[in-house]
């Protein structure tokens, strides 16, 4: 370490067991997990979680410059891609499905409101991702009418939720038998329902307030400190 430590980054560091850190931007949460690593025995198996892309890959970076080679950087994608789309059958549509491609993909039925089918696509694609970056196993497990702030929105999801709820299953399940492009939040999901064996002995979970449900899920399964 280039500067001195502060006492609540030592006791940090000198601690056992599972350990949650609640630390404004800026106060040295990554130099705190890079001397929490550091302080670890070489052999150690660890994992860096990061948000996102650019935090992960700066996290690496950093995690080499001090000589840390033990240390594994990813962000909840690039894991779980790791786990079920490398070496699969899978192939990913990055962008994501536009509502008038679940129209023609799903054969979504007349819905009698004006532009009623882009609408209920449109719901049918929120109610996937809010599902997928859930810990629910059946999209019925999550009450998507109160996540819509809409007075209009939730009274034109109420009456076909059933249906909603359909959909979001049988999209899923063509993602799942390679049937059609799977997306970023299928991949996620799947990667939770597995409920993977992390091969690591400690898990430093960066932003873990951001984290998605799914993501949680897995981490806080894992037997890792």
């Amino acid at each position: 370490m280039h500067h001195t430590l502060t006492p609540q980054q030592k006791a940090i560091i000198e601690s056992s067991g599972d350990l949650t850190v609640n630390a404004v931007a800026g106060s040295g949460k990554t130099s705190t997990l890079i001397a929490y690593a550091g302080s670890r025995p070489p052999q150690s198996r660890i994992l860096y979680l990061a948000f996102n892309r650019v935090v992960r890959d700066e996290a690496r970076t950093r995690f080499a410059a001090a000589g840390l080679r033990n240390v594994e950087a990813e962000t909840a994608h690039s894991l779980a891609y790791k786990y079920i789309i490398r070496n699969s059958a899978y192939k990913v549509n990055a962008a994501g499905y536009k509502p008038r491609d679940l129209i023609r993909i799903l054969q979504l039925p007349t819905v009698s409101a004006r532009h009623g089918d882009l609408i209920m696509a449109n719901h049918l694609r929120q109610y996937f991702s809010l599902f997928c970056n859930s810990a629910a196993d059946l999209p019925e497990e999550v009450d998507y009418a109160a996540t819509l702030r809409s007075n209009d929105a939730r009274n034109f999801v109420r009456p076909v939720i059933k249906s909603l709820q359909r959909q979001v299953g049988l999209l899923y399940a063509l993602m799942d038998r390679a049937e059609i492009e799977v997306t970023h939040d299928y991949y996620l999901k799947k990667f939770q329902q597995q409920c993977p064996a992390l091969p690591y002995d400690y898990i430093l979970f960066d932003e873990g307030q951001d984290a998605s449900e799914a993501m949680l899920d897995v981490f806080l399964k894992q037997t890792a400190t």
